[in-house]
């Protein structure tokens, strides 16, 4: 049992370093409370352990030797006793087991540790260079000497390439330093995270010093095999010889750092001596994200003598992964097939079909010969096959895009084309354009099917031939009248026409079957069908019987027949009222008998005319004439007559005054040339009332109109001089108070004349009499009235102003004695009213017809008559000519053959500007024969424009 301790005495020398043993003076002294040195203290009995009073520990601080404390004395520096940590001042305590304790003084620790460490990479490749920062401190006073550096990992030493600043190094007291190493990943580590520190040694004061960090920081060790191949995605895996292609594939980088390719890359394929390589086209970069790279390969010409067969491909990669270079070998799964380019010949004898009707679709097919190894996808729309006969063609394309043509015999089908019905019958040529694509690569051919091998037919083709009106007087018919038209068909090709439908359409209400059926026409064959028509119950100058084709049928092909244009499809019926005949009888001289009051024995002249109302022609009738005791004639009673054609009596009045009838009636009326039946009456007999007893004073009048057809907007128009005289008896003397002037259109309506005229006026010598307008009369007040006597005349003329905006195509301006004021002024008194009388002793009535030209060129142009018969007159053909200019008047017929032509040189008659002009037409064509019946069609030219307008001629 150890003696009694109270304390122990702790002396330690200051400084020490850390992790260096102790130096003397350093020793642990063992006294009693009496400050006595206990000399038999025993450690082995009481052991004593010395630890710092602050972080770290004390190596070797266990003391536990029975021969430790020497008369009471233990020397620390015996035990290689240190301490390690990181204070810098610090106190140490020594305690025994059973208590006894010391505490030293302050001691301050001379330390260099390694305080800092860092990477320069995170992830680095095997071989990859990096670097790492360590940072050395040094916590003495003195200097330190770093002669030695270490670079640790979790997989082993790391070899250092450079340090920088170069070792060994001082490092002065109390102060750090920072040092660069530079290494190289050994391709002996595994591709796992590894920690990274250091450790290092040197001499302080002499002694050596060292420390070692724990694995400050750590890196991602990379494998460069990480360059995979996407199955499936290297095109084109078909290739043909002499052709030249890009190649491309896909990879993907497994890895963690990208992988950046250079052009030294590429392809290659080797199949025994041939070899085919294409570089990468541009430096691509595989990034460590594992997603889908395209690696485009430059256009490479295969070539032609290369083997046909399958290829295994080899991917070479060369650039850098990370800062190394990087080179690898990726296999490719998928074959790449080397073939012989296409080869195409026509196979004889497949062309279909064979012969073919023009105007009708045909959809051909043809076998082709592959005889090389490549697939060719057909392009439809570059692709065709041409018929072709002087020049022109007809184009089929494939029905299918995309069709492919293998190897060996491959049949194409084309889409059916119309094959025109005006193509050449004779000679054709097909050839076969095919283009599209064989193993990428665009292919051409041009072949040629043997000539002649589509025979072409003319289809069934039918034509109205002629049109007919087979009328008793054609074209001209009665209303009502049934009559026929006959209606030709011909068939003009080289198939049977049967089931032809053919239609006749009339105009107005003309009565007619629909359509009537020829069963069937051979070739060239000419057959007709008759339709039964009734005329309409209205008149109509040139009413146009049209006839069609509505359907026809091919005998063989079924197909509906070609309709040609018609040769004469046109038949014409003037359409007339029915004869209808009125006997007017009417006495013509002397004039002052002309009122049917005859002198005694006076010898006067008795006329019948014979009037047809309707519109058909007729021939002669026998009339004849009454006469009432007393009258005498020296003529025959009957007597043949002409319509229009007057028939006159020489008579002698009875010796006293009495009254009487005349009369003349028709006792074999004439024959109706439409019909050729007798002409209907429109009353049988015309009864005269005459008187015979004195004379009242008589009047006539002369007229002359002004030599004009054509009016035009705005136009001041001189229409008619009146020159009006009295009887021949001395005491005649006549008053005319007023007259009234008429106006109708062509058709006899009356319309507003005030859309007509501006003004009329009225002229006697020096004086003007304006005219009134109401509703469609010009009417005249000659106020205390216009006076003359026996060898006097009176001559009045009439002046009117047109409308310029008037629109009226055509008007009548009549006068007649019922509209003239006329009284017996004999004594200068009004007396009795007069009739007015012509000077021919006949009723007065006059009348002229205008037509109105609109002074727009287009609107203005139109012919009269129209129709117009030219056996009997030629129509005028008018226009407004608003400028001198050249003109060119052209007739066609309605299918658009030329029958008449003429110019005209600017300012000749007809070409003259700011007036109306007109070219007459005799109906005759360029050759001066007479056209048919039938209507035309009229264009006319100038520098300004062209109109048109239909003509219609009639026989």
């Amino acid at each position: 049992m150890n003696s009694a301790a109270d304390r122990l005495e702790f002396e330690l020398k200051s400084p020490q370093v850390v992790n260096v043993p102790f130096e003397a003076p350093a020793s642990l002294t063992a006294l009693d409370r009496f400050d006595n040195i206990v000399s038999d203290f025993n450690a082995f009995e009481d052991t004593v352990t010395v630890s710092p009073l602050a972080e770290g520990e004390v190596v070797n601080g266990i003391i536990a030797d029975s021969q430790a404390f020497i008369n009471g004395i233990c020397d620390l520096t015996q035990f290689d006793m240190s301490y390690g940590g990181p204070a810098r001042f610090l106190k140490f305590r020594a305690l025994s087991q059973s208590g006894v304790e010391g505490t030293s003084e302050t001691v301050e620790i001379n330390s260099a540790s390694i305080e800092q460490f860092s990477l320069s990479d995170a992830a680095l490749y095997r071989n990859d260079e990096f670097s790492a920062s360590v940072a050395i401190s040094n916590f003495g006073s003195l200097e330190l000497t770093i002669n030695d550096i270490k670079l640790l990992s979790t997989q082993g030493d790391l070899a250092i390439d450079s340090i920088i600043p170069d070792l060994p190094y001082q490092v002065t007291g109390n102060n750090s330093s920072v040092f660069e190493i530079y290494s190289a990943v050994p391709d002996t580590f595994n591709t796992v995270v590894t920690g990274f520190g250091a450790g290092f040694s040197g001499l302080y004061n002499q002694l050596t010093i060292s420390d070692s960090s724990e694995f400050l920081d750590s890196m991602r060790i990379l494998s460069q095999e990480l360059a995979t191949y996407v199955p499936g995605s290297l095109t084109p895996v078909l290739m043909t010889k002499g052709g030249s292609y890009s190649a491309r594939l896909e990879l993907q980088n497994q890895g963690g750092a990208v992988i950046s390719l250079n052009t030294n890359s590429y392809l290659e394929c080797i199949l025994d001596i041939d070899t085919f390589r294409t570089y990468l086209e541009v430096p691509t970069f595989l990034p460590a994200t594992g997603a889908e790279v395209v690696l485009f390969f430059e256009e490479t010409l295969l070539p032609s003598d290369f083997q046909s067969g399958q290829y295994e491909a080899r991917l070479h990669l060369f650039g850098l992964q990370g800062q190394s270079n990087y080179s690898d070998l990726v296999s490719i799964s998928d074959l790449i097939i080397v073939q012989s380019p296409p080869s195409l010949s026509y196979i004889q004898g497949s062309f279909e079909p064979d012969s073919a009707y023009l105007g009708t679709e045909i959809a051909p097919i043809l076998s082709v010969e592959n005889q090389g190894e490549a697939v060719i996808e057909i392009d439809r729309q570059l692709s065709r096959l041409e018929l072709e006969a002087a020049g022109r063609q007809v184009i089929f394309r494939p029905a299918v895009d995309g069709d492919s043509i293998f190897p060996g015999g491959n049949q194409i089908s084309f889409d059916s084309e119309l094959v025109p019905s005006d193509f050449l019958l004779s000679s054709n040529t097909l050839s076969l354009h095919l283009e599209g694509i064989a193993n990428q690569q665009n292919v051409v051919f041009d072949i040629l099917v043997e000539p002649d091998l589509l025979t072409l037919l003319n289809p069934a083709k039918v034509q109205i031939w002629s049109t007919t009106n087979w009328a008793l007087n054609s074209p001209r018919v009665n209303t009502g009248q049934s009559f026929n038209v006959t209606v030709a068909a011909k068939s003009l090709g080289q198939e049977a026409v049967e089931d032809i439908r053919v239609k006749l359409q009339g105009e107005g209400s003309t009565v007619l079957q629909s359509s009537l059926t020829i069963a069937t026409l051979a070739p060239d064959e000419i057959d007709s069908v008759t339709f039964n028509v009734i005329a309409s119950g209205t008149p109509n100058a040139a009413e146009v019987f049209e006839a069609s084709i509505d359907t026809a049928f091919g005998a063989i092909t079924g197909l509906t027949a070609f309709v040609e244009n018609p040769v004469d499809n046109n038949a014409v019926a003037t359409v007339e009222l029915e004869a209808l005949i009125v006997p007017h009888l009417e006495i013509v001289s002397p004039p002052d008998a002309l009122d049917n009051v005859l002198g005694i024995k006076q010898d006067f002249v008795l006329q019948a005319e014979f009037t047809n109302s309707g519109d058909a022609e007729v021939g002669p009738g026998t009339a004849r004439l009454i006469l009432p005791d007393g009258f005498i004639t020296s003529n025959s009673l009957d007597t043949a007559f002409e319509i229009g054609d007057p028939i006159t009596w020489d008579i002698t009045a009875p010796s006293t005054p009495a009254s009487a009838n005349l009369i003349v009636e028709i006792i074999s009326p004439p024959t109706d040339f439409n019909s050729q039946e007798l002409a209907a009456l429109e009353k049988e007999a015309d009864t005269l009332v005459v008187s015979v007893e004195d004379e009242l004073p008589q009047t006539f009048v002369d007229w002359q109109f002004e030599d004009h057809d054509l009016v035009y907007p705005g136009q001041t128009l001189q229409v008619v001089e009146l020159e009006f005289s009295p009887g021949i008896s001395s005491t005649s003397k006549v008053l005319i108070s007023g007259m009234t002037f008429v106006f109708t259109d062509r058709q006899g309506r009356a319309f507003e004349l005030d859309n007509l005229l501006l003004s009329g006026t009225i002229f006697h010598g020096q004086l003007e009499y304006p005219g009134a307008i109401t509703s469609n009369t010009l009417s005249f007040d000659f106020g205390n009235g216009i006076i003359f006597s026996a060898g006097e005349s009176v001559i009045l003329n009439l002046e009117i102003v047109i409308d310029d905006q008037t629109t009226l195509d055509n008007f009548i301006i009549a006068l007649d004695s019922d509209h003239i004021e006329a009284n017996d002024y004999r004594f200068d008194i009004l007396g009795s009213p007069l009739v007015v009388r012509s000077v021919d002793g006949s009723a007065f009535a006059i009348s002229k017809g205008y037509g109105t030209v609109q002074s727009e060129f287009e609107n203005s142009f139109y012919n009269y008559p129209n129709p117009f018969n030219p056996d009997i007159e030629p129509t005028s053909i008018v226009y407004y000519l608003p400028t001198a200019s050249d003109v060119e008047l052209t007739i066609y017929t309605l299918i658009g053959e030329e029958v008449f032509s003429t110019s005209i040189p600017s300012g000749s008659p007809g070409a003259q500007g700011g007036m109306i002009n007109n070219i007459p037409w005799d109906g005759r064509n360029d050759d001066a024969l007479e056209v048919r019946e039938g209507v035309y069609l009229a264009i006319i030219k100038y520098s300004g424009g062209e109109a048109r307008t239909k003509i219609a001629v009639v026989k």
